[in-house]
Protein backbone atom coordinates (compact mmCIF):
# COMPACT_ATOMS: atom_id res chain seq x y z
CA UNK A 1 0.00 0.00 0.00
CA UNK A 2 2.77 2.48 1.10
CA UNK A 3 4.39 1.28 -2.24
CA UNK A 4 1.60 2.57 -4.39
CA UNK A 5 1.04 5.48 -2.79
CA UNK A 6 4.76 6.74 -3.43
CA UNK A 7 4.32 5.61 -6.72
CA UNK A 8 1.44 7.43 -7.16
CA UNK A 9 3.13 10.70 -5.40
CA UNK A 10 6.35 10.71 -7.68
CA UNK A 11 4.03 10.25 -11.10
CA UNK A 12 2.31 13.54 -9.58
CA UNK A 13 5.47 14.95 -9.21
CA UNK A 14 6.88 14.60 -12.27
CA UNK A 15 4.19 15.62 -14.05
CA UNK A 16 4.30 18.38 -11.89
CA UNK A 17 8.31 18.66 -13.23
CA UNK A 18 7.17 18.27 -16.94
CA UNK A 19 4.61 21.34 -16.83
CA UNK A 20 6.20 23.81 -14.80
CA UNK A 21 9.41 23.03 -17.48
CA UNK A 22 7.24 23.11 -20.31
CA UNK A 23 5.73 27.09 -19.04
CA UNK A 24 8.93 28.54 -18.29
CA UNK A 25 10.59 27.16 -21.42
CA UNK A 26 13.62 28.41 -19.94
CA UNK A 27 16.58 29.20 -22.86
CA UNK A 28 19.44 26.18 -22.90
CA UNK A 29 22.41 26.82 -22.01
CA UNK A 30 25.32 26.08 -24.34
CA UNK A 31 27.16 23.08 -23.53
CA UNK A 32 29.94 22.87 -26.69
CA UNK A 33 32.39 25.49 -28.27
CA UNK A 34 35.22 25.39 -30.81
CA UNK A 35 37.14 27.09 -33.21
CA UNK A 36 38.67 25.54 -36.77
CA UNK A 37 42.46 27.21 -35.84
CA UNK A 38 43.01 29.14 -38.91
CA UNK A 39 44.44 32.20 -40.23
CA UNK A 40 40.70 32.64 -41.82
CA UNK A 41 37.91 29.95 -42.21
CA UNK A 42 33.96 29.89 -41.94
CA UNK A 43 31.90 26.99 -41.38
CA UNK A 44 29.33 27.56 -44.43
CA UNK A 45 27.10 23.99 -44.15
CA UNK A 46 26.07 21.88 -41.88
CA UNK A 47 24.05 18.68 -41.62
CA UNK A 48 23.73 15.30 -39.59
CA UNK A 49 22.89 11.66 -40.78
CA UNK A 50 20.93 8.68 -39.44
CA UNK A 51 23.28 7.92 -36.50
CA UNK A 52 23.66 11.39 -35.40
CA UNK A 53 27.41 12.42 -36.85
CA UNK A 54 27.75 16.24 -37.69
CA UNK A 55 29.33 16.96 -40.98
CA UNK A 56 30.53 20.74 -41.60
CA UNK A 57 31.93 22.38 -44.20
CA UNK A 58 33.19 25.47 -45.71
CA UNK A 59 36.66 27.80 -46.42
CA UNK A 60 39.72 27.92 -44.87
CA UNK A 61 43.06 29.84 -45.68
CA UNK A 62 47.02 28.46 -44.88
CA UNK A 63 46.01 25.94 -42.65
CA UNK A 64 43.09 24.53 -40.35
CA UNK A 65 43.11 22.63 -37.43
CA UNK A 66 39.95 20.19 -36.63
CA UNK A 67 41.12 18.62 -33.25
CA UNK A 68 43.90 16.17 -33.93
CA UNK A 69 43.41 16.65 -37.90
CA UNK A 70 45.55 19.54 -39.38
CA UNK A 71 44.37 20.12 -43.23
CA UNK A 72 46.87 22.83 -45.21
CA UNK A 73 46.45 24.84 -48.03
CA UNK A 74 48.09 26.87 -50.97
CA UNK A 75 49.02 29.98 -48.50
CA UNK A 76 46.56 32.87 -47.84
CA UNK A 77 45.79 34.02 -51.20
CA UNK A 78 44.18 31.02 -52.40
CA UNK A 79 40.90 29.68 -50.37
CA UNK A 80 40.70 25.46 -49.85
CA UNK A 81 37.33 23.75 -48.98
CA UNK A 82 36.80 21.29 -46.44
CA UNK A 83 34.54 18.70 -44.93
CA UNK A 84 34.68 17.26 -41.50
CA UNK A 85 33.04 15.01 -39.12
CA UNK A 86 32.25 15.40 -35.94
CA UNK A 87 31.19 12.07 -33.67
CA UNK A 88 28.67 13.05 -31.13
CA UNK A 89 29.44 9.66 -29.50
CA UNK A 90 32.92 11.00 -28.88
CA UNK A 91 32.71 14.32 -28.73
CA UNK A 92 35.76 14.78 -31.24
CA UNK A 93 36.40 14.97 -35.10
CA UNK A 94 36.55 11.76 -36.77
CA UNK A 95 37.77 13.17 -39.99
CA UNK A 96 38.61 15.75 -42.11
CA UNK A 97 39.31 16.22 -46.33
CA UNK A 98 40.36 19.28 -48.50
CA UNK A 99 40.16 20.40 -52.16
CA UNK A 100 41.57 23.23 -53.51
CA UNK A 101 44.49 24.10 -55.62
CA UNK A 102 45.64 27.43 -57.96
CA UNK A 103 42.49 28.58 -57.92
CA UNK A 104 39.41 29.41 -55.14
CA UNK A 105 36.16 27.59 -54.24
CA UNK A 106 33.56 28.08 -51.59
CA UNK A 107 31.06 25.90 -50.56
CA UNK A 108 27.30 27.17 -50.06
CA UNK A 109 25.56 24.03 -48.66
CA UNK A 110 25.46 20.18 -47.38
CA UNK A 111 23.76 16.47 -47.88
CA UNK A 112 24.22 13.45 -46.90
CA UNK A 113 22.39 10.15 -47.82
CA UNK A 114 23.84 6.86 -46.01
CA UNK A 115 27.33 7.06 -46.26
CA UNK A 116 27.60 9.65 -49.09
CA UNK A 117 28.75 13.03 -48.70
CA UNK A 118 27.70 15.97 -51.42
CA UNK A 119 28.93 19.22 -51.53
CA UNK A 120 27.88 22.31 -53.79
CA UNK A 121 29.29 25.95 -54.51
CA UNK A 122 30.85 28.24 -56.64
CA UNK A 123 34.83 27.15 -57.62
CA UNK A 124 37.29 29.46 -60.32
CA UNK A 125 40.68 28.13 -61.93
CA UNK A 126 41.48 24.68 -61.03
CA UNK A 127 40.16 22.73 -57.75
CA UNK A 128 41.12 19.25 -57.09
CA UNK A 129 38.86 16.86 -55.23
CA UNK A 130 40.71 14.18 -54.67
CA UNK A 131 41.94 12.64 -58.16
CA UNK A 132 39.46 14.80 -59.83
CA UNK A 133 40.53 18.02 -61.11
CA UNK A 134 37.55 20.89 -61.84
CA UNK A 135 38.70 23.31 -64.50
CA UNK A 136 36.96 26.50 -64.78
CA UNK A 137 37.29 26.94 -69.11
CA UNK A 138 36.93 30.81 -68.60
CA UNK A 139 40.12 30.78 -66.15
CA UNK A 140 38.64 34.00 -64.56
CA UNK A 141 40.53 34.74 -61.07
CA UNK A 142 37.41 36.21 -59.61
CA UNK A 143 33.98 35.73 -58.32
CA UNK A 144 32.76 36.99 -61.59
CA UNK A 145 33.85 34.16 -63.50
CA UNK A 146 32.93 31.11 -61.13
CA UNK A 147 31.43 28.20 -61.71
CA UNK A 148 28.74 26.20 -59.98
CA UNK A 149 30.63 22.85 -59.02
CA UNK A 150 28.91 19.59 -56.73
CA UNK A 151 31.44 16.79 -55.59
CA UNK A 152 30.68 13.54 -53.30
CA UNK A 153 32.69 12.59 -51.04
CA UNK A 154 32.42 8.48 -49.55
CA UNK A 155 32.21 7.91 -45.76
CA UNK A 156 33.94 4.74 -44.87
CA UNK A 157 33.34 5.72 -40.42
CA UNK A 158 37.05 6.53 -39.82
CA UNK A 159 37.80 8.05 -43.03
CA UNK A 160 36.64 9.66 -46.15
CA UNK A 161 37.76 10.30 -49.66
CA UNK A 162 36.42 12.16 -52.95
CA UNK A 163 34.62 9.87 -55.66
CA UNK A 164 33.90 12.24 -58.36
CA UNK A 165 32.96 15.75 -59.07
CA UNK A 166 31.40 17.58 -61.63
CA UNK A 167 30.88 21.40 -62.60
CA UNK A 168 28.31 23.98 -65.03
CA UNK A 169 28.49 27.06 -65.88
CA UNK A 170 29.11 29.71 -68.47
CA UNK A 171 31.21 32.65 -69.31
CA UNK A 172 29.87 34.78 -66.25
CA UNK A 173 29.04 33.70 -62.44
CA UNK A 174 27.10 30.89 -61.63
CA UNK A 175 26.81 28.78 -58.26
CA UNK A 176 25.21 26.28 -56.47
CA UNK A 177 23.39 27.39 -53.44
CA UNK A 178 21.63 24.54 -52.26
CA UNK A 179 21.42 20.48 -52.67
CA UNK A 180 18.69 17.67 -51.53
CA UNK A 181 19.12 13.86 -52.32
CA UNK A 182 16.45 10.87 -52.56
CA UNK A 183 18.38 7.79 -53.13
CA UNK A 184 20.78 7.88 -56.11
CA UNK A 185 18.94 11.17 -57.22
CA UNK A 186 20.70 14.03 -56.51
CA UNK A 187 19.02 17.79 -56.98
CA UNK A 188 21.02 21.38 -57.00
CA UNK A 189 20.21 24.69 -57.08
CA UNK A 190 21.20 27.71 -58.13
CA UNK A 191 21.78 30.83 -60.25
CA UNK A 192 23.69 31.34 -63.50
CA UNK A 193 24.45 34.96 -65.32
CA UNK A 194 25.56 34.63 -68.70
CA UNK A 195 25.91 37.45 -71.03
CA UNK A 196 22.83 40.07 -70.43
CA UNK A 197 21.48 39.08 -73.94
CA UNK A 198 21.18 35.71 -73.06
CA UNK A 199 23.19 34.44 -76.50
CA UNK A 200 25.62 32.41 -74.65
CA UNK A 201 23.90 29.01 -72.49
CA UNK A 202 24.77 27.36 -69.52
CA UNK A 203 25.83 24.12 -69.96
CA UNK A 204 25.17 21.29 -67.79
CA UNK A 205 26.98 18.01 -69.03
CA UNK A 206 25.78 18.06 -72.12
CA UNK A 207 22.12 19.61 -71.16
CA UNK A 208 22.57 23.58 -72.48
CA UNK A 209 20.22 26.22 -71.07
CA UNK A 210 19.21 29.29 -72.58
CA UNK A 211 18.72 32.70 -70.10
CA UNK A 212 16.64 35.49 -70.15
CA UNK A 213 17.78 38.03 -68.03
CA UNK A 214 20.50 39.12 -65.52
CA UNK A 215 20.25 36.19 -64.27
CA UNK A 216 18.25 32.92 -63.37
CA UNK A 217 17.23 30.15 -61.92
CA UNK A 218 18.47 26.57 -62.84
CA UNK A 219 17.73 23.55 -61.34
CA UNK A 220 19.13 20.14 -61.92
CA UNK A 221 19.03 16.47 -61.39
CA UNK A 222 21.98 14.29 -61.36
CA UNK A 223 22.28 10.57 -61.21
CA UNK A 224 24.77 9.30 -58.90
CA UNK A 225 26.19 6.14 -60.45
CA UNK A 226 28.72 5.41 -57.33
CA UNK A 227 31.96 6.17 -58.45
CA UNK A 228 30.91 8.27 -61.63
CA UNK A 229 27.50 11.08 -62.18
CA UNK A 230 26.01 12.27 -64.85
CA UNK A 231 23.32 14.91 -65.25
CA UNK A 232 19.95 13.65 -65.93
CA UNK A 233 18.01 16.84 -66.51
CA UNK A 234 17.98 20.74 -66.37
CA UNK A 235 15.17 23.64 -66.11
CA UNK A 236 15.50 27.30 -65.54
CA UNK A 237 12.94 29.67 -63.95
CA UNK A 238 13.14 33.43 -64.15
CA UNK A 239 12.58 36.59 -65.41
CA UNK A 240 14.81 39.66 -67.03
CA UNK A 241 16.35 40.75 -63.64
CA UNK A 242 18.17 39.10 -60.70
CA UNK A 243 16.10 36.04 -59.43
CA UNK A 244 17.60 33.82 -57.35
CA UNK A 245 17.59 30.08 -55.45
CA UNK A 246 18.33 29.84 -52.30
CA UNK A 247 17.00 26.74 -50.80
CA UNK A 248 16.10 23.05 -51.94
CA UNK A 249 13.99 20.27 -50.14
CA UNK A 250 12.89 16.82 -51.42
CA UNK A 251 10.37 14.25 -50.37
CA UNK A 252 9.02 11.77 -52.71
CA UNK A 253 9.05 12.54 -56.28
CA UNK A 254 8.32 16.18 -55.09
CA UNK A 255 11.19 18.64 -55.38
CA UNK A 256 10.44 22.07 -53.46
CA UNK A 257 12.61 25.16 -53.77
CA UNK A 258 12.37 28.82 -52.23
CA UNK A 259 14.24 31.74 -53.42
CA UNK A 260 14.22 35.58 -54.30
CA UNK A 261 12.78 37.32 -57.31
CA UNK A 262 13.08 40.89 -58.41
CA UNK A 263 11.62 40.54 -62.00
CA UNK A 264 8.09 42.03 -62.56
CA UNK A 265 7.32 38.50 -64.37
CA UNK A 266 8.58 35.36 -64.31
CA UNK A 267 8.52 32.21 -66.00
CA UNK A 268 8.23 28.12 -63.70
CA UNK A 269 7.90 25.97 -66.20
CA UNK A 270 4.60 26.89 -68.52
CA UNK A 271 3.32 29.13 -65.47
CA UNK A 272 4.01 32.97 -66.08
CA UNK A 273 4.22 34.47 -62.44
CA UNK A 274 3.89 38.57 -62.23
CA UNK A 275 5.91 39.42 -58.84
CA UNK A 276 4.37 42.91 -57.69
CA UNK A 277 7.54 43.69 -56.07
CA UNK A 278 11.06 42.24 -54.67
CA UNK A 279 9.15 38.90 -53.19
CA UNK A 280 10.20 35.56 -51.59
CA UNK A 281 8.69 32.13 -53.61
CA UNK A 282 8.30 28.87 -53.48
CA UNK A 283 7.85 26.58 -55.97
CA UNK A 284 6.83 23.08 -56.40
CA UNK A 285 7.98 20.22 -59.15
CA UNK A 286 7.29 16.50 -59.03
CA UNK A 287 10.65 14.82 -60.53
CA UNK A 288 9.19 12.72 -64.00
CA UNK A 289 12.39 11.05 -64.67
CA UNK A 290 13.30 13.17 -67.51
CA UNK A 291 12.58 16.40 -66.54
CA UNK A 292 10.81 18.14 -63.73
CA UNK A 293 7.03 19.33 -63.89
CA UNK A 294 5.27 22.66 -62.38
CA UNK A 295 3.03 22.28 -59.82
CA UNK A 296 2.77 25.19 -58.46
CA UNK A 297 4.13 28.71 -56.76
CA UNK A 298 3.74 30.58 -53.79
CA UNK A 299 4.60 34.65 -53.02
CA UNK A 300 5.36 36.46 -49.91
CA UNK A 301 4.88 40.07 -51.40
CA UNK A 302 6.72 42.90 -50.44
CA UNK A 303 10.58 42.74 -49.64
CA UNK A 304 10.89 39.49 -48.82
CA UNK A 305 14.03 36.88 -48.64
CA UNK A 306 14.40 33.48 -48.62
CA UNK A 307 17.80 31.21 -46.80
CA UNK A 308 16.31 27.98 -46.25
CA UNK A 309 13.85 25.31 -45.98
CA UNK A 310 12.69 22.09 -45.04
CA UNK A 311 9.68 19.45 -45.57
CA UNK A 312 7.92 17.97 -43.18
CA UNK A 313 5.06 15.21 -44.62
CA UNK A 314 2.90 17.99 -46.16
CA UNK A 315 4.14 21.07 -44.08
CA UNK A 316 7.08 23.34 -45.84
CA UNK A 317 9.10 25.51 -43.27
CA UNK A 318 10.75 28.73 -44.80
CA UNK A 319 12.64 31.03 -43.02
CA UNK A 320 14.59 34.51 -44.16
CA UNK A 321 14.13 37.90 -43.62
CA UNK A 322 11.62 41.00 -44.65
CA UNK A 323 12.08 44.37 -44.43
CA UNK A 324 8.50 47.01 -44.40
CA UNK A 325 5.69 44.99 -44.77
CA UNK A 326 5.08 41.88 -45.93
CA UNK A 327 1.93 39.58 -46.84
CA UNK A 328 1.82 36.18 -46.01
CA UNK A 329 -1.65 35.51 -48.19
CA UNK A 330 -3.41 37.20 -45.58
CA UNK A 331 -0.95 37.14 -43.01
CA UNK A 332 0.89 40.54 -42.55
CA UNK A 333 3.83 41.74 -40.37
CA UNK A 334 5.88 44.74 -40.77
CA UNK A 335 9.72 45.49 -39.34
CA UNK A 336 10.92 46.98 -36.55
CA UNK A 337 11.71 50.68 -37.21
CA UNK A 338 15.47 51.69 -37.22
CA UNK A 339 14.44 55.00 -35.24
CA UNK A 340 14.97 56.70 -38.24
CA UNK A 341 12.06 57.32 -41.03
CA UNK A 342 14.34 57.37 -43.62
CA UNK A 343 15.88 53.99 -43.04
CA UNK A 344 14.03 50.71 -42.89
CA UNK A 345 15.78 47.55 -41.29
CA UNK A 346 14.94 44.10 -41.69
CA UNK A 347 13.60 41.33 -39.17
CA UNK A 348 13.59 37.82 -39.30
CA UNK A 349 10.56 35.57 -40.21
CA UNK A 350 9.44 31.88 -40.06
CA UNK A 351 6.51 30.96 -42.17
CA UNK A 352 4.49 26.80 -42.71
CA UNK A 353 2.93 25.79 -46.04
CA UNK A 354 0.42 23.41 -46.36
CA UNK A 355 1.13 21.88 -49.06
CA UNK A 356 -2.17 20.33 -50.50
CA UNK A 357 -1.26 18.52 -54.10
CA UNK A 358 -2.19 20.74 -56.30
CA UNK A 359 -1.70 23.93 -54.47
CA UNK A 360 -0.52 25.92 -51.10
CA UNK A 361 -1.08 28.10 -48.46
CA UNK A 362 0.40 30.24 -45.79
CA UNK A 363 -0.80 28.49 -42.32
CA UNK A 364 1.24 30.82 -40.13
CA UNK A 365 4.05 33.60 -40.09
CA UNK A 366 6.34 34.97 -37.19
CA UNK A 367 8.42 37.56 -36.93
CA UNK A 368 11.44 38.15 -34.49
CA UNK A 369 14.37 40.63 -34.34
CA UNK A 370 15.74 44.05 -33.08
CA UNK A 371 15.62 47.67 -34.90
CA UNK A 372 18.61 47.01 -36.87
CA UNK A 373 19.04 44.45 -39.51
CA UNK A 374 18.37 40.57 -38.65
CA UNK A 375 17.83 36.88 -40.56
CA UNK A 376 16.91 33.53 -40.10
CA UNK A 377 19.52 31.91 -42.03
CA UNK A 378 18.42 27.94 -40.87
CA UNK A 379 15.55 25.46 -39.97
CA UNK A 380 15.49 22.32 -38.79
CA UNK A 381 12.11 20.82 -37.64
CA UNK A 382 11.69 17.70 -35.65
CA UNK A 383 7.95 16.90 -34.57
CA UNK A 384 6.27 19.90 -33.60
CA UNK A 385 9.69 21.40 -32.17
CA UNK A 386 10.86 23.88 -34.92
CA UNK A 387 14.27 25.54 -34.25
CA UNK A 388 15.90 28.64 -36.31
CA UNK A 389 19.58 29.73 -36.48
CA UNK A 390 20.63 33.52 -37.58
CA UNK A 391 21.69 36.60 -36.43
CA UNK A 392 20.59 39.79 -35.07
CA UNK A 393 22.72 43.16 -35.67
CA UNK A 394 21.34 44.98 -32.31
CA UNK A 395 24.91 46.94 -31.68
CA UNK A 396 24.37 46.59 -27.93
CA UNK A 397 20.58 46.77 -28.01
CA UNK A 398 18.03 43.79 -27.86
CA UNK A 399 16.17 41.61 -29.87
CA UNK A 400 12.73 40.06 -29.43
CA UNK A 401 11.97 36.31 -30.31
CA UNK A 402 8.32 36.18 -28.44
CA UNK A 403 9.05 37.21 -25.09
CA UNK A 404 12.25 36.32 -24.38
CA UNK A 405 14.73 39.18 -25.20
CA UNK A 406 18.34 38.33 -26.22
CA UNK A 407 21.00 41.13 -26.05
CA UNK A 408 24.22 41.99 -28.48
CA UNK A 409 27.65 41.88 -27.46
CA UNK A 410 28.05 44.82 -29.38
CA UNK A 411 28.18 43.41 -33.02
CA UNK A 412 26.29 41.27 -35.40
CA UNK A 413 25.06 38.20 -33.03
CA UNK A 414 24.23 34.53 -33.71
CA UNK A 415 21.31 32.75 -32.54
CA UNK A 416 19.40 29.94 -32.00
CA UNK A 417 15.73 30.21 -31.66
CA UNK A 418 13.05 27.37 -31.06
CA UNK A 419 9.18 27.65 -31.86
CA UNK A 420 6.54 25.05 -31.04
CA UNK A 421 4.31 23.96 -34.01
CA UNK A 422 0.90 23.61 -32.68
CA UNK A 423 -0.73 23.32 -36.13
CA UNK A 424 -2.44 26.25 -36.71
CA UNK A 425 -0.04 28.50 -35.27
CA UNK A 426 3.11 29.01 -33.72
CA UNK A 427 4.93 30.57 -30.47
CA UNK A 428 8.14 31.00 -29.64
CA UNK A 429 9.55 28.88 -26.75
CA UNK A 430 13.24 30.21 -26.22
CA UNK A 431 16.20 31.52 -27.97
CA UNK A 432 19.74 31.54 -27.11
CA UNK A 433 22.58 34.14 -28.56
CA UNK A 434 26.64 33.31 -29.10
CA UNK A 435 29.12 36.22 -30.15
CA UNK A 436 31.47 38.95 -29.90
CA UNK A 437 31.95 42.31 -30.55
CA UNK A 438 32.53 41.67 -34.33
CA UNK A 439 30.47 40.68 -36.95
CA UNK A 440 29.64 37.04 -36.04
CA UNK A 441 27.75 34.42 -38.23
CA UNK A 442 24.93 30.88 -38.21
CA UNK A 443 24.91 29.42 -41.79
CA UNK A 444 24.98 25.68 -40.02
CA UNK A 445 22.37 24.33 -37.70
CA UNK A 446 21.38 20.22 -37.23
CA UNK A 447 19.41 18.50 -34.98
CA UNK A 448 20.75 15.01 -33.11
CA UNK A 449 18.12 14.28 -30.30
CA UNK A 450 17.76 16.90 -28.03
CA UNK A 451 21.44 18.76 -28.87
CA UNK A 452 21.11 21.30 -31.04
CA UNK A 453 24.36 22.68 -33.72
CA UNK A 454 25.06 25.60 -34.71
CA UNK A 455 27.96 26.76 -37.01
CA UNK A 456 29.42 29.56 -38.80
CA UNK A 457 32.03 32.06 -38.01
CA UNK A 458 33.34 34.51 -35.44
CA UNK A 459 35.37 37.53 -35.59
CA UNK A 460 38.33 37.69 -33.62
CA UNK A 461 36.54 36.66 -30.27
CA UNK A 462 33.20 35.32 -29.19
CA UNK A 463 30.94 34.10 -26.30
CA UNK A 464 28.68 31.23 -26.05
CA UNK A 465 27.50 31.07 -22.06
CA UNK A 466 30.83 30.02 -20.47
CA UNK A 467 32.70 28.49 -23.55
CA UNK A 468 34.74 30.95 -25.62
CA UNK A 469 36.65 31.00 -28.96
CA UNK A 470 39.14 33.06 -29.71
CA UNK A 471 40.42 33.66 -33.49
CA UNK A 472 44.51 32.33 -34.40
CA UNK A 473 44.51 35.99 -35.84
CA UNK A 474 42.92 39.10 -35.74
CA UNK A 475 39.74 37.98 -38.54
CA UNK A 476 37.18 35.32 -39.12
CA UNK A 477 37.66 32.07 -37.58
CA UNK A 478 35.02 29.09 -37.73
CA UNK A 479 33.54 27.59 -35.29
CA UNK A 480 30.54 24.44 -33.87
CA UNK A 481 28.62 24.99 -30.97
CA UNK A 482 26.58 22.94 -29.52
CA UNK A 483 23.56 23.38 -26.88
CA UNK A 484 21.18 21.17 -25.48
CA UNK A 485 16.98 21.60 -25.36
CA UNK A 486 15.89 19.75 -22.17
CA UNK A 487 12.34 21.68 -23.01
CA UNK A 488 11.81 18.85 -25.95
CA UNK A 489 10.48 16.56 -23.65
CA UNK A 490 7.17 18.49 -22.35
CA UNK A 491 6.28 19.63 -25.69
CA UNK A 492 6.22 16.40 -27.36
CA UNK A 493 2.98 15.69 -25.47
CA UNK A 494 0.85 18.75 -26.53
CA UNK A 495 0.80 16.99 -30.07
CA UNK A 496 -1.67 14.22 -28.19
CA UNK A 497 0.26 11.71 -30.70
CA UNK A 498 0.03 8.19 -29.24
CA UNK A 499 2.26 6.80 -26.87
CA UNK A 500 5.16 4.39 -28.23
CA UNK A 501 5.17 0.90 -27.61
CA UNK A 502 7.58 -0.56 -25.20
CA UNK A 503 8.73 -4.13 -24.74
CA UNK A 504 9.62 -5.23 -21.60
CA UNK A 505 8.36 -1.72 -19.17
CA UNK A 506 9.96 -1.60 -16.41
CA UNK A 507 12.96 -2.94 -18.13
CA UNK A 508 16.73 -4.14 -16.63
CA UNK A 509 18.48 -4.26 -19.59
CA UNK A 510 17.25 -3.05 -22.70
CA UNK A 511 14.11 -1.86 -23.98
CA UNK A 512 12.86 -2.55 -27.92
CA UNK A 513 10.55 0.15 -29.76
CA UNK A 514 8.74 -1.76 -32.38
CA UNK A 515 7.84 1.24 -34.32
CA UNK A 516 11.40 2.81 -34.50
CA UNK A 517 13.44 1.82 -37.48
CA UNK A 518 17.62 1.63 -37.94
CA UNK A 519 17.31 5.62 -38.45
CA UNK A 520 15.67 5.87 -35.45
CA UNK A 521 16.93 8.52 -32.53
CA UNK A 522 15.84 6.91 -29.03
CA UNK A 523 16.56 9.32 -26.39
CA UNK A 524 16.22 8.30 -22.20
CA UNK A 525 15.05 11.54 -20.43
CA UNK A 526 14.76 11.82 -16.49
CA UNK A 527 11.75 14.18 -14.85
CA UNK A 528 14.38 17.41 -15.47
CA UNK A 529 14.26 16.63 -19.01
CA UNK A 530 18.01 15.49 -18.98
CA UNK A 531 19.83 13.09 -21.72
CA UNK A 532 20.51 9.91 -19.54
CA UNK A 533 21.14 7.76 -22.56
CA UNK A 534 21.07 7.80 -26.74
CA UNK A 535 21.32 5.32 -29.20
CA UNK A 536 20.37 4.34 -32.56
CA UNK A 537 17.58 1.97 -33.94
CA UNK A 538 15.19 0.03 -32.30
CA UNK A 539 16.76 -1.26 -28.91
CA UNK A 540 17.91 1.34 -26.10
CA UNK A 541 20.56 -0.41 -23.41
CA UNK A 542 19.11 0.70 -19.99
CA UNK A 543 21.63 -1.15 -18.20
CA UNK A 544 23.78 0.58 -15.35
CA UNK A 545 20.78 3.71 -15.85
CA UNK A 546 19.77 4.14 -11.94
CA UNK A 547 15.92 3.07 -11.15
CA UNK A 548 12.63 5.18 -11.91
CA UNK A 549 10.64 6.65 -13.81
CA UNK A 550 12.04 7.86 -17.47
CA UNK A 551 10.72 9.37 -20.58
CA UNK A 552 11.62 7.52 -23.70
CA UNK A 553 11.96 9.62 -27.27
CA UNK A 554 11.98 8.10 -30.64
CA UNK A 555 13.27 10.51 -33.40
CA UNK A 556 12.96 9.24 -36.83
CA UNK A 557 13.89 11.61 -39.73
CA UNK A 558 10.29 12.38 -41.83
CA UNK A 559 8.19 11.51 -39.50
CA UNK A 560 6.71 12.97 -36.03
CA UNK A 561 8.67 12.68 -32.76
CA UNK A 562 6.67 10.08 -30.24
CA UNK A 563 7.07 9.49 -26.52
CA UNK A 564 6.47 7.02 -23.76
CA UNK A 565 7.32 6.56 -20.00
CA UNK A 566 9.42 3.89 -19.29
CA UNK A 567 9.84 2.96 -15.70
CA UNK A 568 13.64 0.90 -15.01
CA UNK A 569 14.00 -1.59 -12.29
Amino acid sequence: MKKTVLIRILSVLITGLFAAQAAQAQAPAWQMAMGTGAIRSEVRATTSDASGNIYISGTYYGSATFGNITLTGNGISSAYLFVAKWSTVSNSFVWAQKAGGTGYAEVNTIAVNGNSVYIAGRFGGTVQFGNTDLVNPNRNTTWQGADAFIAKLTDTGTAAQFEWAQYAGGPSEDVATALAVRGTDVYMAGYYSSDYQGTTPILFGGITLGKRGRRNIFLTKLTDAGSTCSFAWAQRAGGYDTDVASALAVSGTSIYMAGTLTSTEVDFGNQNVAVPSRSMFITKFTDTGSGGNFGWVQQAKGFVRASAMTVVGANVYVVGQFSGTANFDNLSMTSRASGSPSITTSDVFVTKLTDTGSSAGFIWAKQAGSSSDDEATRVVVAGSNVYVGGTFDAYGSTASFGSTVLTSAGGTDLFVAKLIDSGSSADYSWAQRGGGVGDDSLLGLALVGTNVYAAGAIYDRATFGSQTVISPAIGLVGYLAALQDNTITATAPATARPELSLWPNPARTSVRVPEATAATTLTLLDATGRTVRTASGTVLPVQGVAPGLYVLQATTPGQPLRTARLVVE
